[in-house]
């Protein structure tokens, strides 16, 4: 180890190349080997503009990707203004993005159980034995929201309509609506 806290190489070639490899950061280090809190950052002399301008006429010009990404992203222009009302913020949806998309939720169905609900396996083996057609081979997905609620997924429509009309299931023994 050396005085300044840093170690010795055996090879004094490896202390040239760890020279050569650092980058000047414009901070001189002290007799402690830290980094000078107290002085000053080396000055460089700015170079005449002709200067600078051979030096980038032999090398290929900074970009700062920041400012290539930034002046290329149109992200901030598609940002909807909105307003806060009450601690609430509102957006107005464009009248664009309704008229063509099919709702998510289109293909599912709550159902409420009078008392808690039964096990999740009984729900599922018995609403896909009453409910589902046997020539479209259709399953109903069954998942808990609560303790007496449960969503159902119905892909077709012609089951979930008839499902629908009829309001009043008893499955296990525990009516569902």
């Amino acid at each position: 180890m050396t005085d300044d806290g840093g170690y010795d190489s055996p090879n004094p070639s490896d202390q040239d190349r760890t020279a050569q490899e650092e980058p000047d950061l414009g901070v001189r280090q002290n007799s402690a080997g830290g980094a000078g809190g107290d002085s000053a950052p080396e000055e460089k002399e700015n170079p005449s503009p002709d200067l600078k301008a051979l030096e980038v006429e032999g090398t290929s010009p900074k970009v700062s990707y920041s400012d290539v990404l930034v002046d290329g992203s149109s992200r901030s222009e598609e940002y909807p203004e909105f307003v806060v009302k009450d601690g609430v913020a509102e957006v107005e949806v464009p009248m664009s993005l309704m008229e063509e998309a099919e709702p998510l939720w289109t293909s599912f169905i709550v159902g409420y159980f009078m008392n808690d609900a039964p096990h999740i396996g009984s729900i599922h083996a018995t609403v896909n034995r009453i409910w589902a057609s046997p020539l479209k081979k259709t399953k109903i997905d069954v998942q808990f929201i609560g303790k007496t609620t449960v969503l159902f997924r119905i892909e077709d429509a012609g089951v979930r309509n008839r499902i629908l009309k009829r309001k009043f299931w008893h499955i296990s023994d525990v009516p569902l609506m």
